[in-house]
């Protein structure tokens, strides 16, 4: 079910008004009853109101008056008059050039409610997540799936949602009424709770990640939010946790230099004092609404050729005007990018893991890794059969659920010669495969070598290895010692060969080592962002980039501009490399420009 389209002659939406109670389909022939319709909240959500702009131009006839007037309806969502503008460009054509103009923006935002869920998701590490959310950012918001809630979405399509969070948001409910709604109907775990429950879950480790949508974001980076963004900004700041907004590439203005230059809706009081048309304050008594204020984290802002209708997941930054509690240090950019580690992690439904029979154990934080190797023989051919590598770990898992009785296999990551690491029980659970005592002390790393067999190390296993360490510093709350099982542990484990290493420090080997061999370049430092398109990605770390694969032997440009060329070519060394080919510049995608 869409929530805004094209039907016949008419702008069709679903009355949110009345939702939950009923659904209710408005058919709308006039550019008045548009401008009603969204001034009362029938339409709403910034995608949606982009397009709700654009086919009102369609009813508007080419009448200016008309257009000026809707395109004022909601001085806040700048994609309402992003909108507007997108089919007015076009009167001059007639009528069915405006029509196809304002489709092209409905489709543009099909298109972008999946790329965003799809972004978002890439950007949140492991599974069963923790979800925090204000207002409405889904399908209600959009055509369909939306912005925030199209994260979760494909999270929950993925078999990586554990639940989401759902602030009330007064003082219309969005979140009680609407989100709760969707969340129904597509599924997923949800439970409701108050909006000034949001920071007290927060500090008490209760959230993996708090995602929002936005109504503006000025050129700086600010962003204008429902009320109580701010609130969950600075919790989630304190609490080290992930603070994400997702919107389209048109909520960005670049003509508003800052966030107290954005102008803010003024609902007025009755909204406050009643809810749903009840009143539930004494009566002459005053109420105040800021409505929609300038929530001030300023998300990672690069966009200065984005062409209309692009998208992207805007991650947040330096908090900018948010006030900072003394002894603040880290900023969401520099926490964000410590999340680009260059790792190419195997997930759990990738190797095809089985389900563990239990909940893990929570493990907040570790004195670091514990370096394992398998204890039997370990084919050769796994080197050259990465296959191979993926059913030695079923196997292990096999061993460990069904011979050992654990819940699932005892580690927390596993390296194989390839430079992939495989997915065991991820962050912050307690490994089985440290003995007795000791699992809490440290993450369990395997490495895919044995005691017969495949005995010494490739340097992929060792570059794999280092990988998972320095993700489970990162991200999973690890100290620094590397260490092996042996050490505080009756066992040969890992081996003479890679206890050797271990005890150097586990040093990274010089050469790439996704083929066993060594003696390659190795990579420069990821540059911290990633390189895509749309819109065109600039600067130095793309032409660093492109002269890369200019010595690879792929024909592009060197011009520091990652446009459709970039994208392409990205693409097809992806494809060549057997990973995502989303066409994106990433951690992994870096490394392998250099080492593969």
């Amino acid at each position: 079910m869409r929530t805004i389209d094209w039907v016949g002659d008419a702008v069709e939406i679903i009355d949110q008004t009345l939702l939950p109670d009923k659904c209710v389909m408005l058919r709308i022939h006039t550019v008045a009853e548009l401008i009603d319709a969204i001034r009362r909240l029938a339409v709403r959500g910034a995608p949606a109101l982009g397009v709700a702009g654009a086919l009102g131009v369609v009813l508007a006839d080419g009448d200016p008056d008309q257009i000026a007037a809707l395109r004022a309806a909601r001085p806040t969502a700048v994609n309402l008059a992003w909108g507007v503008d997108q089919a007015a460009a076009h009167l001059d054509e007639g009528r069915a050039a405006v029509l196809a103009a304002a489709l092209r923006v409905r489709d543009d935002d099909l298109a972008a409610s999946r790329s965003m869920g799809a972004r978002g998701a890439a950007l949140l590490e492991g599974d069963r997540l923790r979800i925090m959310t204000v207002c409405n950012t889904g399908g209600l918001a959009a055509v369909e799936r939306g912005t925030a809630l199209s994260v979760v979405q494909t999270l929950h399509e993925r078999g990586r949602l554990a639940e989401v969070l759902v602030l009330e948001t007064r003082p219309l409910l969005q979140g009680a009424r609407l989100t709760t709604w969707e969340l129904g109907r597509m599924g997923a775990p949800h439970r409701l709770i108050a909006d000034s429950a949001g920071p007290y879950l927060l500090a008490r480790a209760d959230v993996d990640a708090v995602l929002i949508g936005a109504d503006r974001i000025a050129a700086n980076g600010d962003t204008a939010n429902k009320i109580g963004s701010y609130a969950l900004a600075l919790g989630a700041e304190r609490a080290g946790v992930p603070f994400i907004v997702v919107a389209p590439e048109s909520t960005i203005d670049e003509d508003t230099p800052s966030g107290d230059k954005i102008e803010i809706e003024d609902r007025g009081a009755d909204e406050i004092v009643s809810v749903r048309g009840v009143r539930i304050a004494p009566r002459r008594h005053p109420g105040a609404q800021p409505g929609l204020r300038r929530d001030a984290p300023r998300p990672h802002h690069r966009h200065r050729d984005r062409p209309a209708g692009d998208q992207t997941v805007t991650e947040i930054a330096d908090p900018g005007t948010v006030p900072r509690p003394p002894g603040y240090a880290q900023s969401s950019r520099q926490r964000l990018s410590e999340l680009m580690v260059a790792i190419d992690l195997v997930l759990r439904r990738d190797w095809n893991a089985r389900a563990p029979r239990g909940d893990y154990t929570q493990l907040d934080s570790t004195k670091g890794v514990k370096v394992h190797y398998t204890g039997g023989r370990v084919d050769e051919a796994i080197v050259g059969d990465h296959g191979r590598c993926a059913a030695l770990v079923r196997s292990i898992q096999a061993h460990h659920m069904d011979g050992n009785g654990w819940i699932d296999i005892g580690y927390s990551y596993v390296a194989c010669p390839h430079r992939k690491v495989f997915e065991g029980r991820g962050l912050h659970h307690l490994p089985a495969a440290n003995g007795p005592g000791l699992n809490a002390g440290h993450y369990a790393v395997l490495g895919l070598v044995g005691n017969s067999g495949l005995v010494r190390p490739p340097d992929g296993i060792l570059h794999a290895v280092v990988d998972a360490i320095e993700f489970v510093r990162k991200n999973g709350s690890a100290g620094k010692e590397i260490k092996g099982h042996r050490d505080g542990y009756a066992t040969d484990c890992p081996g003479e060969p890679l206890y050797a290493w271990v005890r150097r420090g586990a040093p990274r080997p010089a050469g790439g080592g996704d083929d066993g061999g060594g003696g390659g370049p190795t990579a420069p430092p990821f540059p911290g962002r990633l390189l895509s398109y749309p819109p065109v990605t600039r600067g130095q770390d793309v032409r660093t980039w492109q002269t890369q694969m200019r010595r690879r032997g792929w024909e592009l440009a060197v011009d520091g501009a990652y446009g459709p060329e970039s994208r392409e070519v990205c693409r097809s060394f992806q494809r060549q490399q057997n990973v995502s080919d989303d066409g994106i510049v990433g951690p992994i995608t870096w490394r392998l420009t250099w080492e593969a």
